[in-house]
């Protein structure tokens, strides 16, 4: 139990001295559109290949992939990742976070 709480107690130490990064990133408990950060309201196609993700975390579940060329909708971002609503394809009316845009 003793080690277990100085491990914990050196993670918290580590992410203050390196400025807070913990509590400013997205996380999984971010699920749907509660995470946008950034509205916009765009119409588009994807230029290459996406995981379509539960919430905007590169280690959340995926919904499956967005291929190259199917269309979508995106309402909202926050920071690198985008909330979409895809139009056409084999995923036609899932929503779901994609990155990179």
């Amino acid at each position: 139990m003793r080690r277990r709480h100085t491990a914990v107690t050196g993670a918290v130490l580590g992410a203050v001295v390196l400025g807070g990064m913990v509590g400013t990133a997205p996380t999984a408990a971010a699920v749907g559109s509660k995470a946008c950060k950034r509205w916009v309201s765009w119409h588009s196609r994807a230029d290459v290949t996406y995981h379509l993700r539960v919430a905007p975390d590169q280690d959340s579940r995926s919904r499956g992939l967005v291929y190259k060329g199917t269309r979508f909708y995106s309402p909202c971002h926050a920071g690198v990742w985008s909330y979409i609503k895809v139009k056409s394809g084999h995923l036609k009316g899932k929503k779901g976070w994609i990155a990179g845009l």
